[in-house]
């Protein structure tokens, strides 16, 4: 009852928030990433919801993840820009240091308290972004290639040993057969699948006041080469090769989201898959993921901030959450008050993205994060592609990392 009395307060206020906002004959221009067929409409209908509470009108701006962090970085390095724009999760901190997001540390009321996984959106202890969209990976597992390994129908991937025995049997069953799916080097996306097994080996990128990153370490190098040896035993390819892969049925293993699972559930498979939590080091220990979302933020320079600020209020309610997760076929609604649902045939895949968001780790809040992920990536790819040592890629990261790291210590 208590809960059920917290969320209509909550609503309510954030009802009488959008029936006050201020009128502006301006549209509230808003960037967003959502461009596939299946989730634009339901933007589209939030946009339009939007407009009939606060009689502003929503002006949508589509952008691409391939050149979308550059739009935007020249858009609000001009002063400009939309009013409200999406940011990965691992981009605010770098908007946020240079002074072009609105600070919503004071206007958030009761969101603070319904949605979930703020520290992204957290820069020297003041709020910029809201999260609107939650993610975390999982181990997509191939059980008929798993059985034609010699495999017992139960069993399932605990520990990195577990994983990397079974990788070898089945990368051996013939020229067309892989055992695991090995990102090659891939903006964006090649360190959210080192990183797990960084983390999960107790690594810390940074050390105690940020100003080094820890890769050269112990647990940089035992999660690199097993890593590599993953690597060596599969398919070195882009996500998107690697997933289409996994679909035909010819990788036993690949690390990925919920959109693999609708993109699965499309399709008549020629095989029977399963789910499960990234494996641990040792047997009993817990297996790290990475955890990622899309963030909205309100650019400084908006005509219309408080009209913006509740465009995102607006973008997180309940309803406006089950609608967003429903399309995205996301299973870790933001709303801690979102009414989940899924179809019983996957209920059992939902309860392992859940319990895997419990266990995986955000990227360090840093504003220079991008200028180091593609440092730490470019090392990756010197070790995966054999020219050069883990260890003489792990201090290179480190090197490299270390002028961008004291650079901002020194602010």
């Amino acid at each position: 009852m208590k809960r059920l009395l917290a969320a209509i307060c909550l609503l309510a206020l954030i009802l009488y928030a959008c029936s006050s906002t201020p009128k502006s004959d301006a549209p509230i221009v808003w960037w967003q990433f959502w461009t596939n067929p299946e989730v634009r409409p339901v933007i589209t209908q939030m946009a339009a919801s939007f407009e009939s509470a606060t009689q502003n009108k929503v002006q949508l701006g589509d952008l691409t993840w391939s050149d979308g962090h550059e739009k935007i970085a020249i858009a609000l390095s001009t002063g400009g820009g939309p009013d409200v724009i999406e940011l990965g999760s691992d981009w605010v901190a770098e908007f946020a240091a240079s002074g072009r997001l609105l600070d919503l540390t004071d206007q958030l009321g009761g969101l603070r308290d319904s949605l979930l996984m703020w520290e992204p959106g957290v820069y020297q202890e003041r709020v910029y972004a809201v999260p609107w969209m939650l993610g975390t990976r999982v181990l997509f597992c191939n059980r008929t290639l798993l059985t034609q390994a010699g495999y017992p129908p139960e069993f399932v991937p605990t520990t990195w040993a577990d994983l990397l025995e079974a990788s070898r049997r089945i990368d051996v069953l013939g020229e067309d057969v892989f055992g695991f799916g090995s990102n090659s080097a891939e903006r964006h996306r090649l360190y959210k699948k080192y990183l797990p097994f960084f983390w999960s080996a107790d690594g810390e990128v940074f050390n105690a006041n940020a100003t080094q990153t820890q890769f050269g370490t112990v647990a940089g190098r035992v999660s690199l080469d097993f890593y590599l040896l993953l690597s060596a035993n599969g398919i070195v390819e882009t996500q998107s090769r690697i997933e289409e892969y996994f679909s035909a049925g010819k990788v036993g293993f690949v690390i990925s989201g919920e959109w693999l699972v609708g993109k699965l559930n499309r399709s008549e498979l020629p095989f029977e898959y399963f789910v499960t939590v990234m494996p641990s080091v040792e047997p009993g220990g817990t297996g790290i993921s990475f955890a990622g979302g899309e963030y909205l933020v309100v650019n400084k320079s908006s005509q219309n901030p408080d009209a913006a600020v509740a465009l995102l209020r607006h973008l997180t309610l309940p309803a406006n959450d089950q609608l967003f997760t429903s399309a995205t076929g996301s299973y870790t609604p933001v709303n801690r008050f979102t009414a989940f649902a899924t179809d019983s045939a996957l209920a059992v895949t939902a309860a392992v993205f859940q319990r895997q968001i419990g266990n995986s780790r955000t990227t360090p809040v840093h504003p220079a994060w991008v200028a180091i992920e593609e440092i730490l990536e470019r090392g990756i790819e010197q070790a995966l592609y054999k020219k050069m040592s883990s260890q003489e890629a792990l201090d290179m990261i480190d090197r490299e990392t270390a002028p961008i790291l004291q650079k901002y210590a020194r602010r």
